[in-house]
């Protein structure tokens, strides 16, 4: 885009682009994730003695 539009900022391209409707996408979520593995992780953290945790 720069090329293009020239010489001009990252910020000037966003605020262009936000002009012409295009704004930036969240995702919220990780997209490669996998529920089988997700369940058996929870099972093994099940397992341990929870006066063993230290969470910081």
């Amino acid at each position: 885009m720069a090329a293009k539009w020239g010489n001009c900022s990252r910020f000037t391209i966003s605020r262009k682009l936000k002009k012409l409707g295009f704004t930036p996408k969240k995702n919220y979520g990780y997209q490669e994730r996998d529920d089988l593995e997700r369940e058996e992780f929870v099972l093994k953290l099940n397992q341990i003695d929870k006066k063993k945790y230290c969470i910081l």
